[in-house]
């Protein structure tokens, strides 16, 4: 019996370990503000925009002191009463100078930043947030999205910058709870490992 239960710990330990790279590195930042503006010509005025990018915490550069960024993932543009459209070419960054602030970028161009003196440390490579302060956007320049152009006319003046790691996966828990708390399995497991 004692063989049993060493061997499913042993196996569960083996899927735990197989299993926790996967979601690792997986990171989510939202940016989100008010907004007047248009995509694909439909105007929008004091909308909820919130922008999301799904990404990889191994693709963030450090191309000069204090400067960080994540160029490789999905974005996406959410804007209330109209719908979700996807960018292309978008980015995340972050900036540790004074006054430190992180936000979206297509391109050279910045969409949508916050500034907040909790950034002069951030590099991208955990979770954050939320946090809410100072905004800015570029105004009247054109982003290329699914849904055509958007162009931000105006922003509230506080935009909330998020960044979020994926939770543990129910197996991870699961083996965390045996192993953590020394609970042989069920009953259940030990009678049709020994079969």
């Amino acid at each position: 019996m004692k063989r049993t239960i060493l061997v499913l710990l042993a196996t569960v330990a083996a899927l735990l370990c197989g299993a926790r790279p996967a979601n690792a590195d997986g990171i989510t930042y939202t940016e989100s503000d008010t907004a007047t503006g248009s995509i694909g010509g439909q105007a929008f005025t004091d909308a909820l925009v919130t922008l999301t990018f799904v990404g990889n915490t191994s693709n963030v550069t450090n191309p000069s002191a204090g400067a960080f960024f994540n160029a490789a993932g999905t974005a996406s543009v959410t804007i209330g009463g109209i719908g979700t459209f996807l960018f292309t070419g978008v980015e995340v960054f972050v900036s540790q100078s004074v006054p430190a602030f992180a936000g979206f970028a297509q391109g050279p161009d910045i969409l949508l930043t916050n500034f907040d003196p909790s950034f002069s440390t951030y590099d991208l490579t955990t979770g954050i947030g939320p946090i809410t302060n100072a905004a800015t956007i570029n105004s009247g320049l054109g982003f290329a999205t699914s849904g055509g152009s958007l162009i931000f006319n105006s922003a509230g003046a506080n935009s909330t910058f998020t960044a979020t790691t994926p939770e543990p996966g129910s197996l991870l828990l699961l083996g965390m709870g045996m192993t953590g708390h020394g609970s042989p399995p069920p009953a259940a497991v030990i009678q049709s490992s020994a079969r």
